[in-house]
């Protein structure tokens, strides 16, 4: 990965310019779609101790279960890495896709509150991937979204509730202000356990504000139906890059 530590710089050798400043900010992004479009990819590698450490969200149990996945990949491909033979970045990635399916993929009965919190939890990784993934990435890293309690309905707060006492997601206390108010609003994210199966970050940077239609189109069930055509409205609006605009416009709410 030794691309990734290039910088744009000028004749005195100091960086300089919105170049660098858009390569520092959104390098590992950019570096996550060319392994995505690469032909014979190995996708998007996660591999290395360092990298489990942060996958698992400092759970011992997490790392155990992504290092039992590892062990068990190499057992299964003859790789002895115990005694010295080296695991490669492709079986360490896959041992790492192995155990965050097993993370999203928790038992629970079908159309309970904890099935419904592990499918809304997918919903919001869809919305996450797909900011990844834009020409236009509206965020950097994105991992996590804000948005105003007020805005969640009943059901809508049932399941984020489960959702995150189930580890599906995070609870950020920090918050998020709002920018058009003294409101702080509420911030989460999606356990890095399970960013390998949308290809996602591990770490967090900046944060992703939803408005009520999606926020409540992800968490509540009664209102799931309309999920898609949100998720399609904003692949469009990401991947149009070049609308002409007469003058700068502030950063709004999805939607």
């Amino acid at each position: 990965m030794g691309a990734l530590d290039a910088y744009y710089i000028d004749s005195n050798g100091t960086e300089k310019g919105s170049y660098a400043n858009a390569y520092g900010h959104y390098s590992a992004d950019l570096f996550a779609q060319l392994c995505r479009e690469a032909k014979n990819s190995i996708r998007l590698p996660y591999a290395g101790f360092d990298t489990f450490v942060k996958m698992s969200a400092g759970n011992p149990r997490n790392l155990l279960i992504i290092l039992g996945r590892a062990y068990e990949v190499a057992s299964f491909k003859e790789v002895d890495f115990l005694h010295g033979s080296t695991l490669s970045i492709q079986l360490q990635t896959e041992a790492a896709l192995q155990a965050a399916m097993f993370a999203y993929e928790q038992d629970a009965s079908y159309g309970t509150l904890p099935e419904r919190a592990r499918i809304a939890a997918g919903r919001l990784a869809s919305v996450l991937r797909t900011a990844r993934y834009a020409l236009k990435i509206p965020e950097v890293s994105p991992l996590a979204v804000s948005f105003s309690d007020d805005d969640l309905t009943t059901t809508s707060k049932e399941t984020l509730e489960c959702a995150i006492h189930y580890s599906f997601l995070f609870d950020i206390k920090s918050g998020r202000p709002d920018r058009n108010s003294e409101r702080l609003n509420r911030k989460i994210q999606l356990n890095p356990m399970m960013a390998p199966k949308w290809g996602l970050p591990l770490g967090r940077r900046g944060d992703l504000p939803l408005n009520p239609a999606i926020l409540n189109a992800i968490f509540d069930h009664e209102k799931s139906n309309e999920f898609d055509s949100f998720l399609k409205a904003l692949d469009r609006k990401w991947n149009n890059p070049f609308r002409s605009t007469s003058k700068k416009q502030p950063q709004r709410e999805l939607f």
